[in-house]
């Protein structure tokens, strides 16, 4: 593995893990919303990525020498992990629905996004575009 590569994976993972405080943020926001409305909360809420690293950064206890530089942006998220407020769900790229408002994607895995935001089907008897591990995350 060339250094390239290493810091290409390193920075993908800084900016995952960024985004990851941020959803937990937002989710803290929704959850004590609810709470005020009186509707219940129960459980951690799922916060759904698709990078093996952040969930790494997000549920192992210490830091490396490769994330230390960015520790401080991680300590909301583990904190809310350790607390048993979000839990990270690691599921496929293919899978991830939330690609098409954040790239570019091919033309096939847009079809297949928009097909699911949509609940179009293809053939009339599926449920819908997506794998069916796909379906049972995203219900």
């Amino acid at each position: 593995m060339g250094i390239k590569e290493v810091t290409h994976r390193a920075r993908t993972a800084e900016a995952e893990t960024a985004v990851a405080s941020r959803a937990a943020k937002d989710s803290v926001a929704v959850r004590m919303i609810l709470e005020d409305l009186r509707a219940g909360v129960y459980g951690p809420t799922t916060l759904i990525i698709d990078c093996k690293a952040t969930k790494d950064i997000v549920t192992k206890p210490r830091s490396t020498p490769r994330t230390r530089y960015f520790e401080r942006s991680t300590m909301l998220v583990k904190r809310l992990f350790a607390m048993h407020v979000i839990t990270p769900m690691l599921i496929g790229t293919d899978d991830m629905i939330a690609d098409i408002f954040t790239k570019a994607l091919h033309r096939d895995k847009l079809a297949t996004c928009r097909e699911y935001m949509l609940n179009l089907d293809k053939n009339g008897h599926s449920i819908g575009a997506l794998s069916a591990n796909a379906r049972r995350i995203w219900k």
